[in-house]
């Protein structure tokens, strides 16, 4: 089984000091998601939301959160404090250079990013 990293937004984690930082984690998800243009803008929403567009997001956060945290795992830490997700647009390299697409473009991405720590008090990896 999987051993539990847990995630958190704030600096540290109440009632469970540091024992060590592991270090400095990140992970980027790309989505292509050119199909989306081809459906109509009306059959999207519900409810005043874009479903669709939710559901990539959605999608982009789980990848990141699970690749965190294998990042994590490998480094022997059982958390990652100063948690984000950031979402937007992707770049498009082209030789040198980068052109960014828009949100009307195909390529959707997210970068998350923290800091691995073992905390006491919360089960640690096993090797």
């Amino acid at each position: 089984m999987t051993e539990p990293v847990l995630l958190v937004s704030t600096p540290t984690v109440e009632w469970h000091p540091p024992v060590r930082v592991c270090g400095y984690v990140s992970a980027n998800a790309v989505w292509e998601a050119a199909h989306l243009a081809d459906r109509r803008f009306k059959e999207a929403w519900e409810d005043g939301r874009y479903g669709i567009y939710e559901a990539v997001m959605d999608r982009l956060e789980r990848a990141i959160r699970r690749d965190i945290k294998a990042q994590a795992r490998k480094l022997g830490a059982n958390a990652v404090v100063g948690f984000t997700v950031r979402h937007g647009t992707a770049p498009l390299l082209r030789g040198a250079g980068a052109v960014f697409m828009t949100c009307e473009g195909d390529r959707w991405c997210a970068h998350g990013e923290g800091t691995a720590v073992l905390i006491d008090g919360f089960p640690s990896p096993q090797p």
